[in-house]
């Protein structure tokens, strides 16, 4: 819990937008709580993204009143983070009218949030160490990663893998309704968790077929899964459309299809997502049904590869996103694999750095030669091979693996003898 508060304070200050920018890195300030929506929803060039011209020109003359996601304004995050920001907005605009107090008062509330979060995610993954008669120190692990520290208050990541991490415990517990209700909260958080989500559907309809067991889970995640999601269509489908729009039309960002098709606006990057993602999920769906041991390690590995498929192959891969996969693959990975993880992590965290860093510097940050997109373009490599990997470990290959990484060691490191050896 420490280890919590100071990593917390530490991602805090870096994203204050009132604080001093560290060392001109202004990779280190830019967060999407502030930067990248708070400002551009509320600023008076925001126009664009209002639906009603006469209330936006209210709220820039200061007209006392709260302006409500989805219903005033285009907001592109699910209903849970569309909530906390409509808290949070409002008590910033109730306390002040001045656009950067708001900001800072706004930004506090979030990392309050974000604090909570933080706190349920790091007790959870203890017990879930636990649980896989594994050490602590992974859950320790799992708060010091340069990814967790720059982008923790950053986005709304924190929330959705805590509220899965809760759901997965539940589910190992035997808790279905507990657990679905959770898991249905992490994917209004964001979409990330829903290969988790997905996972223990078929685990319990085709693997368990206990059918009160299936009925109390998926209650649980419709819920507060997709309800709130037919609420926001039902109250406010401008809103949900202009919602679904915005992730149906954004571009290829850090997306590892970059090195086939470098145009970044390509429709392909959104096309070749679905098919990728597609046709992974159903080996691993493949694998799970001709494979399933009732042991909590394997449903770990196996949320671990759902989730990283849809990352991995997704036409957004924004750097917070690697914090949802950050606490299961502390759990999942071992020995070098970890390290190759703690790799992947590195660049991951360098890379909002480098981005802004390269902007600075007069460089186009968004194409492939640029030297943020190849910090990315490894960390998508790296995030592939560990796929593999832990698919080939799910599937029963090991040793296999092992004895791979064996001969490539000897391979590159060793020098051949002068003289034959008998076998």
């Amino acid at each position: 819990m420490v280890l919590s508060l100071l990593v917390w304070s530490i991602s805090t200050y870096l994203h204050d937008p009132a604080t001093p920018v560290v060392m001109e890195l202004w990779g280190l300030k830019y967060s999407d709580v502030v930067y990248g929506v708070f400002y551009q929803r509320f600023s008076p060039s925001a126009g664009k993204f209002w639906f009603n011209g006469e209330k936006f020109a209210a709220f820039i003359r200061g007209d006392a009143f709260c302006p409500i996601p989805y219903i005033d304004y285009h907001f592109e995050y699910p209903p849970l983070t569309g909530f906390t920001w409509a808290l949070s907005t409002c008590i910033a605009f109730a306390v002040s009218r001045d656009l950067n107090t708001a900001a800072r008062i706004h930004y506090y509330v979030q990392a309050t949030f974000s604090l909570a979060f933080l706190l349920a995610y790091a007790s959870t993954l203890n017990k879930l160490a636990l649980k896989t008669r594994q050490k602590p120190l992974r859950a320790v692990f799992a708060l010091i990663t340069p990814t967790l520290i720059l982008y923790l208050v950053y986005n709304w990541d924190i929330a959705t893998i805590s509220l899965a991490l809760l759901g997965m415990l539940a589910l190992t517990d035997q808790r279905y309704l507990e657990g679905g209700l959770l898991l249905g909260a992490s994917f209004s958080a964001k979409l990330l968790t829903a290969g988790i989500a997905y996972y223990f559907f078929v685990k319990l309809a085709f693997i368990n077929r206990k059918f009160h067991h299936l009925f109390k889970y998926t209650l649980g995640f419709s819920l507060t899964g997709l309800l709130p999601l037919l609420l926001l269509y039902v109250i406010a489908p401008q809103g949900f459309f202009k919602f679904i729009e915005h992730h149906a039309t954004w571009y290829c960002e850090n997306c590892i299809y970059m090195v086939f098709i470098q145009d970044i606006w390509s429709p392909l990057h959104r096309y070749l997502y679905p098919v990728f993602s597609g046709l992974y999920v159903a080996v691993l769906t493949k694998l799970l049904l001709a494979r399933y041991e009732p042991r909590v390690e394997l449903d770990i590995r196996y949320a671990y590869a759902y989730t990283s498929a849809l990352i991995v192959f997704n036409y957004v891969f924004s750097p917070q996103m690697l914090i949802v996969l950050l606490p299961l693959a502390v759990l999942a990975l071992k020995g070098f694999l970890l390290l190759e993880y703690a790799i992947a992590d590195l660049f991951n965290a360098a890379l909002i750095v480098e981005f802004f860093a390269e902007m600075q510097r007069g460089g186009n940050p968004w194409i492939l030669g640029s030297s943020a997109q190849l910090m990315a373009l490894t960390r998508n490599i790296l995030v592939l091979l560990l796929l593999l990997q832990i698919t080939l470990i799910l599937y029963g290959y090991k040793g296999a693996c092992t004895r791979l990484y064996s001969f490539s060691t000897l391979m590159c490191f060793t020098t051949p003898s002068s003289t034959p050896t008998t076998a």
